[in-house]
């Protein structure tokens, strides 16, 4: 394809926002519409010769319903239909495929296209089941949960990470090689008081959430951290016996850098309650998420750390069922019997339980 490409210096981008940072409450469509309106004025473009409009986002944002139509008429052409793609890391790939394929069989002439996910404060959805017990439906936590659970594939994203560098053999320490490589090409991005990202980058007004009150700019990218071959040579792999750290990011993935940096970094090492109470207080709260996932690593990793017994974590079952009920402690006490036979058996938390630990 040879008649379809992006016009030099027609493109945008708002600064990386990390994960619960300065624009985590804005909605992610709302504050696209403003910063696309804005680069269609300040690049002096027609907005008339757009004809094609396609929206990446997978995350659902308050009246996406609606999704590409209402972004273009947010922006001022609302003439300008399109489809809104949802295929998760790889919409804005698929978009620009899109894009290309429409340009070049003719049916458009040009596009504009516009990626707006936020993971920060996903959406809690409920699914309603009239024919479950007692008419409940299934409530499910948009991003975490599909962060850590594929309903196809049934593994968390760490797991897919983990199959694909055993797939290619690449172990810790070339992982470590390439986020050194990428974090210094980042640091080339800064030189020269940032000349390189000022070609693109836009600044952002932070507001409150109805977009009226400015209390600040992101005009910067935050939440990246300094990286070094020391500091990721002490990072153990997230899973036992396996490959990928918390350092080996480029840039740290928000979802990650919130686990790390926040719940096991600033939570877990506050002084007010030692590690065998939160591990009490975590377990609480995975079971009553009742999601397979946390439950297995979380009580996994209680009777691993050594913050818990088998014994005690019975004992914890049977005053959670007076409090939680009994069928979901029946569920716990199921996962407990599970991950200690997994243990005993030196299989990881996600292992076939009928796999040797050889």
């Amino acid at each position: 394809m040879t008649n379809a490409f992006i016009p030099y210096g027609i493109y945008w981008s708002t600064p990386f926002a990390k994960w619960q940072g300065s624009i985590a409450h804005l909605n992610s469509i709302r504050l696209a519409a403003n910063c696309g309106r804005r680069m269609l004025d300040d690049r002096q473009v027609d907005a008339a010769a757009i004809d094609l409009g396609i929206l990446g986002i997978t995350n659902p944002q308050l009246g996406s319903f609606y999704g590409l139509p209402w972004l273009t008429g947010l922006m001022g052409i609302d003439r300008v239909a399109g489809p809104t793609i949802q295929q998760a890391c790889a919409s804005s790939a698929r978009a620009l495929q899109m894009a290309a394929q429409e340009i070049g069989g003719g049916t458009a002439r040009c596009a504009l296209i516009v990626t707006a996910d936020r993971c920060s404060n996903g959406p809690v959805v409920h699914y309603p089941d009239p024919t479950a017990p007692g008419g409940n439906g299934h409530t499910e936590k948009w991003v975490m949960d599909n962060f850590g659970h594929d309903p196809y594939a049934k593994n968390a994203m760490i797991d897919t990470a983990e199959n694909v560098a055993r797939r290619f053999k690449v172990g810790t320490a070339e992982m470590n090689e390439t986020v050194l490589r990428r974090y210094q090409q980042y640091l080339d991005a800064l030189a020269n008081d940032r000349e390189f990202q000022k070609r693109y980058m836009q600044d952002v007004a932070i507001t409150d959430a109805g977009f009226r009150k400015q209390s600040g700019t992101l005009s910067e990218d935050e939440g990246i951290f300094p990286t070094t071959a020391e500091g990721l040579a002490k990072l153990k792999p997230v899973k036992p016996d396996g490959t990928v750290t918390f350092g080996t990011q480029t840039p740290p993935l928000p979802f990650l850098e919130a686990i790390s940096g926040h719940v096991f970094g600033e939570i877990w090492t506050r002084p007010g309650l030692d590690q065998r109470s939160r591990r009490w207080l975590t377990l609480v709260g995975v079971a009553e998420s009742n999601r397979e996932v946390p439950m297995k690593t979380h009580f996994y990793a209680a009777l691993t750390s050594g913050n818990c017994t088998v014994a005690e974590l019975h004992e914890f079952v049977l005053h959670y069922a007076s409090l939680g009920g009994w069928h979901k402690a029946s569920s716990v006490l199921a996962l407990v019997f599970e991950m200690a036979a997994k243990i005993e058996k030196g299989l990881s938390w996600d292992a076939p339980i009928g796999e040797s630990g050889e």
